[in-house]
C-alpha cells in the first residue's frame, strides 16, 4: 500500500496538533486517555441515556429533549448522524477535499475562544483498503512525529462496521499554555475509508467528549 495515500486522512492529526497549544497533560482525567470510560463507548453511545435521572422525567420533557436533536444526512455518501441543536454544522472552510462536514460545539462565554470540532471525512481509493493496513501505516506516521503523543488506541465499532480509534495530544511547546487533543474513529468499507475526527483544546475536549461520542455512536453508513 502507498504510504502517502494511506495517510491522507490521518495526516491532519499532525497538521492540526502542530499548533502552538499546550497545557499540562495531568490536568485531564482518565476519560481522555480512555474514552471508553464514563459513558463514552463508541459502540454503545445513544442520545437517550437512561442511566441519568432526567431520563425518567415525564413524556412531555422527553419530547422536548428529542426536539433538541437534529439529523445530519448526506445522501450521496449514504451517511447520517444525530447531533445536538446547540452544535453548529458547516460545510464551509473545510480543511481538505476529504471532509464532508464539520460540527462545532457551543461557546460558553467570551473566554471560551476555541470550540471543539467534529468532522466526517471519506477517502476513496481505486482498490479495496483493509482497516488493518490503513491503521498500521497511519500509526507509523503518527509515531514518527515529534509533535504528538498517542494517548489511547483500540478496536471499536463504527456504524456497525469494525473500526479503530486513536486519541492523540500535542506535546508541550515553549511559551504556550494550551494543549490540543484529537480522537479519530475510522472504518474501512470496500475502497473507502470513513473517518470521524473530534478535536479541541484540552478543557473543551473533555467537556464535550460525551456529546461527541454520542454523535459518533449515532452514525449510520449505508443500510446499517
Amino acid at each position: 500500500m502507498d504510504h502517502r495515500l494511506a495517510t491522507v486522512g490521518l495526516i491532519s492529526i499532525i497538521v492540526g496538533l502542530g499548533l502552538c497549544w499546550t497545557q499540562s497533560l495531568n490536568e485531564l482525567s482518565g476519560s481522555i486517555d480512555n474514552p471508553s470510560a464514563s459513558n463514552s463507548n463508541v459502540t454503545d453511545m445513544r442520545f437517550n441515556n437512561t442511566s441519568r435521572p432526567e431520563a425518567n422525567a415525564s413524556a412531555r420533557n422527553s419530547a422536548a429533549s428529542a426536539s433538541d436533536i437534529l439529523v445530519y444526512v448526506n445522501r450521496p455518501y449514504g451517511i447520517s448522524m444525530l447531533y445536538p441543536e446547540s452544535w453548529s454544522a458547516s460545510t464551509s472552510a473545510l480543511r481538505d477535499y476529504t471532509q464532508l462536514v464539520a460540527f462545532y460545539s457551543p461557546l460558553e462565554n467570551l473566554s471560551d475562544g476555541f470550540p471543539s470540532k467534529l468532522t466526517i471525512s471519506t477517502i476513496k481509493y481505486k482498490q479495496n483498503v483493509s482497516l488493518s493496513d490503513y491503521t498500521d501505516v497511519a500509526l507509523l506516521t503518527i509515531n514518527q512525529s515529534q509533535q504528538i503523543d498517542i494517548r489511547n488506541s483500540s478496536e471499536v465499532t463504527l456504524a456497525g462496521y469494525p473500526g479503530y480509534r486513536v486519541v492523540v495530544s500535542s506535546k508541550p511547546i515553549q511559551n504556550s499554555t494550551l494543549t490540543v487533543y484529537k480522537m479519530d474513529v475510522l472504518t474501512s468499507i470496500g475502497n473507502k475509508i470513513y473517518l470521524v475526527s473530534y478535536d479541541g483544546e484540552s478543557n473543551n475536549f473533555k467537556e464535550h467528549l460525551a456529546e461527541a461520542n454520542r454523535m459518533i455512536g449515532s452514525i449510520r453508513i449505508g443500510n446499517k
